[in-house]
């Protein structure tokens, strides 16, 4: 039996480059595509994470605001420390490249708080302009809601994001739900998240 007779012609050889250059830069791009939604669900993921650990810092710091507050309320001012201002929330962090990789909800909601915040100090000016009297509490209740909306966002993210919740997440929340029980809601149409 005699081999095969292999065709050498220019169009042979050309036929078998050209389909070898065609899955080579099918399977390619394929790759450099899966490689960048793999990047993409990276940094949104350390973004989602850095976000709600910063979500997670102001609730404590105003929990602490609060339970201080508290005790300046329970004691008449002898003890603790009445609030001043509308705690501030650090920046977010600058990668905008990130950002939109980052669930549209999600950071929808995260540049919602921030306009919230100042929406806050707006509406502490008016508190103690109009009713004096119950100044004090308002904006307590005024804090409290901000910093639940913070920690329930950082709760969110870090479960869209397969992160574990923040261990102290109970312990910041009971403090906020118990800090302020009973005083007036400053903005009664506004619903507490979480």
């Amino acid at each position: 039996m005699e081999p095969a007779a292999v065709d050498l012609s220019f169009w042979a050889i050309a036929k078998v480059v050209l389909s070898a250059g065609v899955v080579s830069a099918v399977v390619t791009v394929a790759l450099n595509w899966a490689n960048e939604v793999r990047k993409e669900r990276r940094s949104a993921s350390f973004l989602a994470l850095q976000v709600a650990t910063l979500l997670e810092n102001y609730a404590a710091n105003c929990a602490d605001k609060l339970r201080s507050h508290a005790l300046a309320y329970d004691t008449v001012g002898h003890a603790g420390q009445w609030m001043a201002g509308i705690p501030p929330l650090d920046a977010f962090p600058s990668d905008e490249g990130a950002w939109k990789y980052l669930e549209p909800g999600l950071c929808e909601r995260c540049f919602g708080l921030r306009a919230n915040l100042r929406a806050s100090e707006r509406d502490l000016h008016e508190i103690y302009e109009f009713d004096e009297e119950r100044g004090a509490d308002l904006h307590a209740n005024l804090v409290r809601k901000n910093a639940l909306d913070a920690i329930t966002l950082g709760r969110d993210l870090r479960s869209k994001y397969g992160y574990p919740q923040f261990s102290h997440y109970e312990a910041i929340k009971d403090t906020l739900d118990y800090a302020i029980r009973g005083f007036p809601d400053p903005r009664p149409n506004r619903e507490i998240s979480g």
